[in-house]
């Protein structure tokens, strides 16, 4: 029988299903992070398809180890603790930039839907605007990055490990905004 749970079998089950695919486990966490935070959460055959995995190529397991992930997340997000981002406390740019640019890939789908909503605020659209900048920080290039820091006379070390903290106190309460900005689509 097959368990539901999300533990370092269904990584691993995971990290080989996308071991072909143009996005890595990171990317996939990233992108079911702003999906589910979303006012509109996508099905399984949705957000599997965006992040472009063949429902069709599958396993009975691999479609398991998925669901799993997204109930890990879903979890995470919606419990009193937050979300806490990649369940590393260490900073790794590639998982960093990964984790970010599968974020963005579902949160732009309903950012411009809420900033654009009849009543919205001047104040949660900024907020919206900044949040998603934070959390989709390490989507930039690291050369533009290290240009800024240079610029800036910034330890590019120390800069990216605050960058990080940030994000993940970001990603602890995104779905508490969501929620907060998405009331108006629902007047």
């Amino acid at each position: 029988m097959l368990q539901f749970e999300y533990g370092s079998a269904q990584r691993e089950q995971l990290n080989q299903v996308l071991s072909t695919s143009e996005h890595n486990l990171a990317y996939v966490e990233g992108y079911l992070f702003g999906d589910i935070c979303s006012p509109n959460a996508s099905e399984p055959e949705q957000w599997l398809m965006a992040i472009g995995i063949k429902t069709a190529s599958l396993t009975e397991e691999d479609v398991f180890a998925f669901m799993a992930l997204h109930h890990h997340v879903s979890e995470a997000v919606f419990s009193q603790q937050g979300y806490l981002l990649l369940d590393d406390e260490s900073f790794d740019w590639s998982q960093a930039r990964s984790w970010s640019l599968g974020f963005l890939a579902s949160a732009t789908t309903y950012l411009e839907t809420l900033c654009n909503a009849s009543g919205q605020s001047d104040q949660m659209i900024e907020a919206l605007q900044f949040s998603v900048e934070q959390l989709g920080f390490f989507a930039l290039e690291k050369q533009h990055i290290m240009q800024f820091c240079e610029a800036n006379q910034l330890n590019l070390e120390v800069f990216l490990n605050e960058q990080y903290a940030l994000m993940k106190e970001f990603s602890m309460q995104f779905a508490r905004l969501i929620e907060t900005a998405a009331q108006v689509l629902f007047k």
